[in-house]
């Protein structure tokens, strides 16, 4: 390329970068409070500029390192039929079609596992084999990180960790793979501003299958191609964590099957790991532990190819995964479990984090069953001393999570400490955003006409690919009400939130129980009215300080009456503290 033609096509390719940084930074300014609508913009937005960051810096790289075109322009294409699988919800197969297409393109261009190296001289030529060994690699490899993106964070650790090993084992072969050292610090030189752009966070389909593929094409350009037999575990001890990942999906699709293996709503080890009762922070850190330990392991394998040793550092990573798994489980019973039941005036509360309450959703989501879930606060632990069959329901119920600070402080004063307030609405906003995220189905019913239609429109729009099968108001006769669980049974959701006050909304469930066959059925008080946008939450302040009832009563100058009603909590307090019962008893 002549020195003029150069300059105009690094200038060029400056002119896009910024422009795609404009796209990303420009939405960070203006208001601060973003209604969904503009949410949904700024996500776009964010794409459109991490797309024209990856094109740009592309066209520059190749300058740099031809070779690498077809695996650039191929990720890209990933990148787009992602997207467009997202805009118009194509068929899995479709997209597998697709995804085959775009590797065998890369087999036409050279980037393809043709032979491996016999360690006593000589090549194993793949020959037939070759094409659909490749393609399939790619398949897998893509779908592996992808399928990763379900944690938090996972996918992109993943990939640092990837592309600095596969650099360095590129480099370390003293066979010229510029090409591929290059690749690798590419991918990693994009991961950090996908990092600095969206957050240690979900990357997406789109991103997290273009990180996918770029990993599969640099495993092939600098290992795969050219590699020593016993040296074919270094990539794939590198990829281990979201190869064992994907092919437990692929596994236990066939022993349980719920969906397509590479569909969202799978058996994935994420899921199961939270039946166990392990928090999102604990599996993903399991993962980072994973991936540096196998990395580890692929240094080990290149400097000492030996298939004992690879059994060797696979068994260790099983029983450090094990060992890590007991442990965490074994504190996540400790903190929750074997003390989770307190009795605040003999009224039961369960003493878990939102982590751990998540968990035994999924687990509760696994077994089949019919499950409640009850969240409590100072005025309902007062309806419970009065109603006995209220009480019973808190006895009998799956899960009683405490939503009132005012529970809180009486469990501490009465020596049954609860570890903080568990609001229904969050745990409701974080199954929504894991409904979204599996497919899972929901049915809201409750409030006044129309609140609950305008709820589901606000939350489809918070929580996009959202499935919500049904809506209801929440004012009935017995006709309504047959007609109502009629429609529940048939569309067979997997969460139903039901909105009609305490104690009303939990005998309703609690009667009913049966005969909806519900897995996740749970009170919600008045969150449909807040997702409606009728009722305003307290800023975070109000909530940190567990000061929320006072905003709302001064917002709502009537429920002063009801904040007035609860002297008599106060004095029950009062009482067993004189009586020196110390373990909420009345």
């Amino acid at each position: 390329m002549q020195g003029g033609v150069g300059v105009k096509y690094l200038l060029f390719c400056l002119f896009i970068v910024v422009l795609s940084l404009v796209f990303v930074i420009l939405p960070k300014f203006g208001r601060r409070k973003l209604d969904n609508e503009e949410k949904a913009k700024v996500e776009f937005f964010k794409t459109l500029g991490i797309a024209l960051i990856f094109a740009s810096s592309s066209l520059v790289f190749v300058m740099g390192f031809p070779g690498t075109s077809p695996i650039l322009i191929g990720a890209f294409i990933v990148f787009l039929m992602e997207l467009v699988s997202r805009a118009y919800n194509l068929p899995k197969n479709l997209k597998l079609c697709f995804l085959s297409g775009v590797a065998l393109y890369l087999v036409q261009e050279g980037v393809c596992i043709r032979f491996i190296t016999s360690p006593a001289g000589g090549y194993y030529y793949l020959s037939s084999l070759s094409i659909p060994l490749t393609i399939l690699w790619f398949i897998w490899v893509s779908n592996a990180v992808s399928i990763l993106d379900e944690i938090k964070g996972a996918s992109l650790g993943v990939s640092f960790v990837a592309s600095i090993l596969f650099g360095l084992v590129a480099y370390l072969q003293n066979q010229e793979l510029w090409d591929a050292v290059a690749l690798s610090m590419f991918i990693l030189g994009f991961g950090l501003a996908l990092s600095w752009i969206k957050g240690y966070d979900r990357l997406g389909n789109e991103l997290s299958s273009m990180l996918g593929f770029l990993l599969a094409s640099v495993a092939i350009l600098g290992l795969l191609k050219r590699t020593a037999l016993l040296t074919l575990f270094v990539p794939i001890f590198i990829l281990a964590v979201p190869l064992i990942n994907v092919s437990y999906a692929v596994i236990s699709g066939y022993v349980h099957p719920l969906s397509s293996s590479f569909s969202k709503e799978r058996n994935s080890l994420y899921r199961y790991l939270l039946s166990l009762g392990l928090g999102e922070r604990e599996i993903s850190s399991l993962i980072h532990l994973l991936s540096l330990y196998f990395a580890f392991g692929a240094l080990l394998m290149f400097r000492f190819p030996n298939v004992y040793l690879a059994f060797v550092v696979f068994l260790g990573a099983f029983l450090l995964a094990k060992g890590y798994v007991r442990y965490a489980v074994g504190l996540s019973a400790f903190l929750s479990e074997a003390g989770m039941k307190r009795r605040i005036f003999g009224v039961r509360v369960d003493n878990i984090s939102l982590e751990y309450a998540l968990g035994r959703v999924e687990a509760f989501l696994r077994d089949g069953e019919s499950h409640i879930i009850v969240t409590p606060d100072s005025p309902a632990i007062l309806t419970a001393l009065e109603d006995e069959e209220y009480r019973k329901i808190l006895e009998e119920a799956d899960m009683v999570l405490p939503d009132g600070i005012g529970v809180v402080v009486a469990s501490k004063l009465l020596g049954q400490p609860i570890r903080g307030r568990l609001p229904g609405i969050e745990l409701m906003n974080a199954m929504l955003e894991r409904a979204s995220f599996y497919g899972r189905k929901v049915f809201l019913l409750g409030a006044k006409k129309g609140v609950a239609e305008k709820a589901a429109e606000n939350m489809m729009k918070a929580f996009p690919g959202l499935n919500i099968v049904g809506v209801n108001d929440g004012y009935f006769d017995e006709v309504k009400e047959e007609e109502i669980i009629s429609r529940i049974r048939e569309v067979q959701p997997h969460y139903l939130f039901v909105g009609m006050g305490v104690p009303k909304q939990e005998k309703w469930i609690f009667r009913n129980k049966e005969r909806l066959s519900v897995p996740i059925m749970m009170g919600i008080g008045g969150s449909l009215d807040v997702w409606a946008g009728n009722v305003k939450r307290a800023p975070l302040i109000f909530r940190k300080l567990g000061l929320e009832w006072l905003y709302r009563a001064i917002r709502e100058p009537w429920r002063f009456k009801k904040i007035l009603k609860l002297y008599k909590f106060a004095w029950l307090i009062l009482l067993n503290l004189l009586k020196g019962s110390g373990k909420g008893e009345f």
